[in-house]
């Protein structure tokens, strides 16, 4: 592999690495036999890209987070490899998560805050946290560029789930409309380069 030419890529849950020792999942109440769902037997798709293309893939993907740590994992791991990374790979997660704990030095975003040991009930607004990925992705854009490296991001879940806990009980397309308009009225929505997004804007 030549180290001239590595992939960076971030994500949560379904681009990391998870490898759980069994002994988690009995410690916690998991039968042997629910062993084999709670402990599906994948690959995860950045090692699949790292065989298929015989590159070295920098997965700083983790279970449970949100895309501000997603960007900005990436955008560490960019510049701590400077001059050696040839691609990025953002793997957006919902646009919903707080941040409460930290990881890496880096606020990610949790709903179980891990150093008071407890779940955080926080009052906060939809559009807040959308303008905080909107922000994270035009951040992870300018690095990018100034580098010339070609950036791909997609949304690996629904970026907005269970839209009626934030909005009330509206009709669906009332929903959709307030998402929509808020997105497109975002200053940073006209930054955001759709060329390097699958399925822009997602909603």
């Amino acid at each position: 592999m030549s180290k001239s030419s590595k992939i960076v890529v971030s994500g949560d849950s379904f681009t990391a690495n998870n490898h759980y020792p069994e002994e988690d999942f009995i410690n916690v109440g998991f039968s042997i036999q629910e062993l084999k769902y709670a402990l599906p037997k994948y690959t995860s798709w950045p090692l699949l890209l790292q065989e298929k293309l015989k590159t070295h893939v920098i997965n700083k993907a983790r279970s449970g987070m949100g895309n501000y740590y997603i960007c900005k994992s990436a955008t560490n791991a960019i510049v701590e490899n400077y001059g050696e990374v040839k691609l990025c790979i953002v793997a957006l997660s919902s646009w919903n998560r707080m941040e409460t704990t930290k990881w890496d030095s880096i606020p990610a975003i949790k709903l179980f805050d891990y150093e008071k040991n407890k779940f955080i009930v926080s009052d906060y607004d939809l559009t807040t946290i959308m303008n905080n990925t909107l922000r994270s992705i035009y951040e992870l854009q300018l690095i990018c560029n100034h580098l010339n490296i070609p950036l791909v991001f997609f949304n690996m879940t629904m970026p907005i789930p269970n839209l009626r806990n934030y909005l009330g009980e509206s009709k669906p397309i009332e929903i959709q409309k307030h998402v929509f308009k808020f997105i497109v009225e975002n200053p940073y929505f006209s930054l955001i380069d759709s060329k390097y997004a699958i399925g822009w804007p997602f909603f």
